[in-house]
């Protein structure tokens, strides 16, 4: 009896034990436990994307430091509320990361962590989280570089090492290409980390060597704003020869234009056409020229020697319509090879027909500048017409970088600007600054290629990493004490119609503090230029009309302007860019001599 009892008992407890159990495992039962960490992707805005983060040392915008990481915690996909679970943290490489640099905080359903970075190398950080008895893990593949000698102006930009072109979109976003990925980028000027939104060409642009999505790289070097077309960049392959064979890939022979709207992670793109021929026209020139450029450009030759082949500059001339390609090599003439050299394409935009190019371009006249013996690495124009060339060593080593300001007049000669030194940098672009809704005129952005440096003590280059995530360049912001790029007045007319005076203006990128014109001149030779100058000029001038009367009255010396005079005395159709002022000012003339040559003399204390 007491054996059949022990038999029922036990049987019971049997039962109760596996329908507890099976209760409890019920898949999405109510009695399931079920706790997850995971990455909130979406949340980190793009500049991070676990878990392949790359930090920096002591950067004060890195995203892994100061933005963190945002991970969720949920129950049965449900958020857990902060007092009822931990996450925890292990370093595999404390060297790199401590465990108390990797900081948590916790929320009602999810984490923000931070990484702060103490040494150079990798390390796997592993965020355990803990409800109860239940736990889940998730690990973190962090890679920390060097610090910056000048970590506040100095910005990592990851996903991406060998920078070679940039064109700024606002105050906050700059696209940047790079010459080993056919694709443009997207970056935050002021953040560290990842960009906000890409764009891959490759399968646009008629290659030939590779495959369809997995094309080799077209080698892309310079870009450029459009004149006649606001949302229009064209885009420059180097046209060298490549790899350690120095050979010519066919892929490395493009000139191509994209349309790009909006800014930031709205940014869109469109390729709108491409010109597959541009190696073999400037071959042509140069050989046509006396630079004997077959030789520089043919297979088996380095492209990065003194007598090389090799684009990495390009902007347009002052007359708005020739668009000037600047060499890296050679250097010219080829008696000397001290000069580097610009090939001007005439007539740019209309020739290349909105991506119809009709025919072949038209390339004029060589400009020889002599830079210290260095070649193009970058060359831009400022919206004050002022031009900046970021000047490098025609070779890889070493680095001498300079930067120039040029008036973009072919005779005349490039002013260095010693203030902002690059020589430790490898520059390949260079982009223009604002405050305000004004250019400054102190200060530059630059932009390095950092494909060779090794960021991790591992032996890898940056450009040879597997994961792109820890591939970086680097931006810095160069100031100065000075205006070293000061808004220069070319013309400041007077002019009185029916009782009224009007002032007439032109900005342009002359360095003189005093300014001398002969408006004959400017009526014949000039004329081309002045006028869309000027118009640009005085768009400028309507957005800034309140500040530019005080920045007259303050100029430490007087403007003196030859026959200024002779345009009060006219009485001309009156023109369509001016502006009425008050008749406050002081106007002083000299007697009339045998040439009517008086003068208008615009005192710093006058009124208006």
């Amino acid at each position: 009896m007491r054996f059949k009892l022990l038999i029922c008992i036990a049987f019971l407890f049997f039962l109760f034990t596996n329908i507890v159990t099976a209760q409890i495992n019920i898949p999405g039962g109510a009695g399931t436990k079920s706790v997850s960490i995971s990455f909130n992707v979406a949340a980190m805005q793009g500049f991070i994307n676990p878990p392949y983060i790359s930090g920096v040392i002591n950067d004060p915008t890195d995203p892994a430091s100061t933005t963190g990481i945002k991970i969720d915690v949920t129950e049965n996909s449900l958020p857990i509320l902060a007092t009822n679970y931990l996450v925890t943290a292990t370093s595999s490489n404390t060297n790199v990361v401590t465990v108390a640099n990797v900081m948590i905080n916790k929320f009602d359903g999810y984490a923000i962590v931070k990484i702060i970075a103490t040494g150079i190398g990798y390390s796997d950080i592993k965020l355990k989280l803990t409800k109860g008895s239940s736990t889940d893990n998730i690990t973190i593949k962090f890679a920390a570089s060097i610090a910056s000698a000048t970590p506040n102006s100095t910005i990592f930009h990851t996903g991406s090492s060998d920078a070679s072109a940039a064109i700024v979109l606002d105050t906050n976003y700059m696209v940047i290409g790079d010459d080993e990925m056919n694709s443009l980028f997207v970056y935050d000027r002021k953040k560290s980390g990842l960009p906000v939104k890409s764009y891959d060409y490759q399968n646009l642009l008629g290659l030939t060597d590779g495959n369809t999505g997995n094309y080799a790289e077209i080698d892309l070097e310079a870009g450029v704003k459009s004149i006649n077309y606001p949302n229009r960049v064209y885009w420059i392959s180097s046209l060298g020869t490549s790899g350690s064979n120095n050979i010519i890939k066919p892929n490395i022979n493009r000139l191509f234009a994209t349309d790009i709207t909006g800014t930031g992670s709205n940014t869109a793109f469109a390729t709108v056409g491409y010109y597959n021929d541009i190696r073999n026209q400037l071959i042509a020139w140069g050989n046509s020229k006396g630079y004997n450029f077959s030789a520089s450009a043919a297979s088996g030759h380095d492209a990065k020697l003194i007598d090389g082949f090799n684009v990495e500059g390009m902007c347009f001339a002052p007359d708005n319509t020739s668009l000037f390609i600047g060499f890296r090599s050679p250097l010219v003439p080829i008696t000397s090879r001290t000069k580097a050299l610009i090939a001007p394409i005439l007539n740019f935009e209309t020739w290349f027909n909105n991506g119809n190019p009709t025919g072949n371009p038209t390339i004029g006249n060589p400009i020889e500048l002599y830079l210290g013996g260095r070649g193009f690495r970058d060359i831009i124009r400022l919206s004050n017409g002022v031009y900046i060339i970021i000047a490098g060593n025609y070779a890889a080593n070493p680095l001498n970088g300079a930067i120039y300001k040029w008036t973009g007049i072919a005779t005349d000669a490039p002013i260095l600007i010693p203030d902002f030194n690059i020589t430790n940098l490898n520059v390949e672009a260079v982009a223009e600054l604002s405050s305000n809704g004004t250019m400054a005129d102190y200060k530059l952005q630059i932009i390095s290629d950092n494909g060779s440096t090794e960021y991790y003590n591992d032996g890898n280059q940056s450009k040879d990493l597997s994961q792109n995530n820890f591939k970086k360049f680097r931006s810095d912001i160069l100031t100065t004490s000075s205006n070293v790029l000061p808004v220069s007045i070319v013309y400041f007319r007077a002019v009185k119609r029916n009782e009224k005076n009007y002032l007439q203006w032109k900005i342009n990128n002359i360095n003189v503090e005093k300014i001398e014109l002969d408006l004959g001149e400017y009526e014949s030779a000039l004329e081309t230029r002045n006028v869309q100058q000027t118009k640009q000029a005085i768009e400028v001038a309507k957005e800034e009309e309140v500040k530019l009367k005080p920045k007259i009255r303050k100029l430490n010396k007087k403007l003196l302007l030859i026959a200024a005079t002779e345009a009060l005395e006219e009485e001309e159709e009156k023109p369509k860019e001016v502006y009425p002022v008050k008749k406050k000012r002081v106007v002083k003339k000299q007697e009339k001599q045998e040439k009517p040559k008086k003068l208008l003399i615009i005192d710093e204390d006058a009124d208006d």
